[in-house]
C-alpha cells in the first residue's frame, strides 16, 4: 500500500493499493456535518475532486454526512431535502456507483442512529469494474454510526504489467 495523499484537515485520506495485479485508489472521506455546516458540506465536495481523479478503478467510500433520497436513506422520511448535488455531480462525472443501492435499490437500512431519526450517511462507491457482492453493517459500542464491510469482485487487469515486490538482500 502507498500513500497518496490527504488533507491537512484530515477528512480525505487517499491511498493507492497493488491488489489482483492491478493498481486501485480508494479515497475515505469524513465529511462536515450539521446544519449549520451545510456551506462548508458543499464546499468540502467542490475540493474533493483532485483527490478523486485518478487512472485506476476507485472505491470513495466514508461518512459523508448527507443523504441522496430522503425517502430510502432516513427515517423518519422528509419530503423536502435539498439533495448534495455537488456529491451527485462528482458520482456522475466519476461513475460512481452507490454498492448498497446497488445490491439493494428499495431497501431501507441505516448507518446513524440518533434519538429520533436513523440516516444512510457512511457510504462506498465504487466504478462499475468494481462489482459489489454483498455489504453488512454492523452496530458499534463507541459510535452512533455502523460500521460498513463490503465484499467485492475485482476486474481483472486489462495489460500485462506485472510488478516484483521488494525483497531484502541480505547478501550485501
Amino acid at each position: 500500500m502507498e500513500k497518496i495523499s490527504n488533507d491537512l484537515e484530515g477528512r480525505i485520506l487517499t491511498v493507492k493499493i497493488f491488489l489482483n495485479n492491478q493498481d486501485f485508489k480508494i479515497t475515505n472521506i469524513y465529511a462536515p456535518s450539521g446544519k449549520r455546516n451545510r456551506t462548508q458540506n458543499h464546499t468540502f465536495f467542490d475540493n474533493v475532486y483532485p483527490y478523486l481523479n485518478s487512472n485506476y478503478p476507485l472505491i470513495l467510500a466514508g461518512d459523508f454526512n448527507c443523504i441522496e433520497n430522503p425517502l430510502l436513506d432516513k427515517h423518519p422520511p422528509i419530503k423536502t431535502y435539498a439533495k448534495p448535488q455537488t456529491l451527485i455531480t462528482i458520482t456522475d462525472n466519476l461513475n460512481l456507483h452507490d454498492t448498497y443501492r446497488t445490491l439493494h435499490p428499495t431497501l431501507t437500512m441505516y448507518t446513524h442512529h440518533a434519538p429520533n431519526s436513523q440516516s444512510r450517511l457512511d457510504r462506498i462507491y465504487v466504478n462499475p469494474t468494481i462489482t459489489p457482492q454483498n455489504r453488512k453493517f454492523f452496530p458499534t459500542l463507541f459510535s452512533d454510526h455502523d460500521l460498513i464491510t463490503l465484499i467485492i469482485t475485482l476486474p481483472y487487469p486489462t495489460d500485462n504489467k506485472t510488478r516484483h515486490p521488494w525483497k531484502n538482500n541480505i547478501n550485501t
